[in-house]
């Protein structure tokens, strides 16, 4: 039996769409292996952003994007994988009642068929969770 994440990206390439998946570490050998070839390889680009949101947020976004060569992946299916991205995001919001900002900082890593600029994968991965929110 096939497992969930191979049949979705066959499903994806088989339909001419393309893929765009966050990295979790429900795959460990996968976020194991890309988790490395951050650590071997350098970035090949950045891009930074900044955005002043709605109700007291400020957001700093920094994307490093890597390009994957075949065979990086762990199981035949990652062999569609074309780039692997991270996004550091720095947000502070302004507590009303403490009267005073707070920060936080997390980062995502994602995952491609694709190769595009650094600043056109921040603009994909912001506009996906704009749905996301939007949905809820």
């Amino acid at each position: 039996m096939h497992s969930t994440p191979k049949k979705t990206t066959d499903l994806v390439i088989a339909t001419g769409n393309h893929l765009l998946v966050q990295l979790k570490r429900n795959q460990p050998s996968l976020y194991e292996s890309m988790l490395e070839h951050t650590r071997c390889h350098p970035f090949v680009a950045e891009h930074h952003s900044d955005e002043i949101g709605n109700r007291n947020r400020i957001e700093n976004r920094t994307v490093h994007l890597w390009h994957l060569p075949r065979g990086v992946g762990t199981e035949p299916w990652h062999e569609h994988l074309r780039s692997l991205i991270r996004v550091h995001r720095r947000t502070e919001r302004f507590d009303t009642r403490r009267k005073q900002w707070q920060a936080s900082e997390e980062h995502a890593c994602y995952l491609c068929d694709l190769i595009l600029p650094a600043a056109r994968f921040n603009q994909v991965i912001r506009g996906h969770w704009r749905v996301e929110n939007r949905t809820h």
